[in-house]
């Protein structure tokens, strides 16, 4: 295991050994604390879902996430999730496809001159991963986003995760907001016919893979980048939602469990 390894190297403790029945009685506590019936939801239509008509077999899926306790305001929070097909015109065009966690990053052209995309239809591909995915690995794609940031901004809100604390302390699960799109689009994957997920993201959507794969087994490979590390590494640069807090939705105050 590499935690264990990294931990020696930094003169840390090394993250405890478990025995695959405890790691998943962590995962289902874990669960628990996101959503309220202790289970991943399993709805795999989007809210709307309406196909690009200048970039050829790209689509855009809303998912309409809303807090049940009604406690929130606004109750209900849009995200953004773009499916992006090798071979536009198939209802799939791979067996595999991978979720691209964009973390807190923006589309390419939500703040010109700050773009970083090599064409007009790269708009909605921060970092131009299409190409990768399509050409190199030969794969579709899913590209997901943080809520509150870049096509998940909503007009009256802050870009900014520290919005969520005032309703996490009135009881509302606000991590859901995070995880939940995530879990939707592997639903929505798995009904269009594919078999394999694999899942990748950066900074923030490095985090968000992490915590993503260590809920979800069908999740087959993920890859985060510059995301999460155990508290023991006393990194101290979070944004509010990957700050651990007893009595939050973290079982323990810790990341071993999630990166171990």
């Amino acid at each position: 295991m590499l935690a264990p390894l990294l931990a020696l190297l930094h003169g840390l403790t090394p993250a405890p050994t478990s025995t695959p029945a405890e790691w998943r009685e962590t995962r289902a506590k874990t669960i628990a604390t996101i959503w309220a019936d202790g289970k991943l939801p399993t709805r795999a239509t989007p809210d709307a879902h309406v196909p690009n008509a200048s970039v050829p077999g790209l689509s855009k899926l809303t998912w309409s996430i809303t807090d049940e306790s009604g406690t929130m305001s606004p109750a209900t929070l849009n995200s953004t999730v773009y499916h992006s097909l090798r071979k536009p015109g198939a209802k799939r065009s791979s067996s595999t496809v991978v979720v691209h966690h964009h973390g807190h990053a923006k589309e390419c052209g939500v703040t010109p001159p700050d773009s970083r995309c090599d064409g007009p239809l790269s708009w909605y591909d921060f970092y131009n991963l299409t190409d990768f995915f399509h050409r190199e690995i030969g794969i579709d794609y899913y590209m997901v986003y943080m809520p509150l940031f870049g096509p998940n901004e909503q007009q009256g809100l802050p870009v900014a995760h520290q919005w969520f604390e005032q309703w996490e302390l009135k009881g509302v699960r606000t991590i859901r907001f995070f995880m939940e799109p995530i879990i939707l689009t592997i639903n929505h994957a798995l009904s269009l016919g594919y078999d394999r997920i694999l899942m990748t993201g950066k900074s923030g959507g490095g985090w968000s893979t992490t915590l993503a794969a260590a809920i979800d087994s069908r999740i087959a490979f993920s890859f985060p980048i510059a995301g999460s590390i155990p508290l023991d590494f006393h990194h101290i640069s979070w944004d509010y939602e990957q700050m651990p807090r007893n009595g939050t939705w973290y079982p323990a105050p810790s990341h071993w469990y999630l990166s171990a």
